[in-house]
């Protein structure tokens, strides 16, 4: 697993907590600066997220495109 400056959400409850959490800090914010901080935060998590999503498929993907042919052959 890369080290990441910002974590990787750990899954989409995660993703969706951080994301309510996020608007409800908007909500009060009146500071501009620490509103573009929480945004630069939650998007910076998930492109961590996407990152960690894109290389897990990458290091899978034989077990992946068997999966997937064995799946076919099933339908078939």
């Amino acid at each position: 697993m890369k080290n990441y400056l910002f974590a990787p959400f750990k899954d989409d409850n995660d993703k969706i907590r951080e994301f309510n959490a996020m608007l409800k800090a908007l909500l009060h914010l009146v500071d501009a600066e620490h509103e573009l901080h929480v945004i630069r935060v939650f998007v910076c998590r998930l492109e961590s997220y996407h990152d960690s999503i894109v290389q897990d498929m990458h290091n899978n993907k034989a077990e992946i495109v068997d999966g997937l042919l064995a799946e076919i052959k099933e339908l078939k």
